[in-house]
């Protein structure tokens, strides 16, 4: 099997994942039609962006100890 046949392959999979077979996780629901469910509450990009304030972002540390020790100072200006 070449690299161009075991790509095939792999986008076939991935459509058969993602389009046809239902997931647990989903109650049942094919991927597919969860995101057709759920697309009129999903911003797009754009809307989501002019909303967006760096500013309010808080820094997340990955150790949870310390983060939680950082949440406790107070922000800089």
């Amino acid at each position: 099997m070449g690299l161009e046949d075991l790509d095939l392959l792999l986008a076939e999979w991935r459509h058969y994942y993602n389009w046809e077979r239902p997931h647990s996780s989903l109650n049942g629901l094919i991927p597919i039609d969860r995101i057709t469910e759920i697309s009129d509450q999903t911003p797009l990009f754009e809307d989501v962006s002019q909303h967006y304030l760096v500013k309010k972002e808080r820094f997340q540390e990955q150790n949870y100890k310390l983060d939680l020790q950082l949440r406790k100072l107070k922000p800089s200006l």
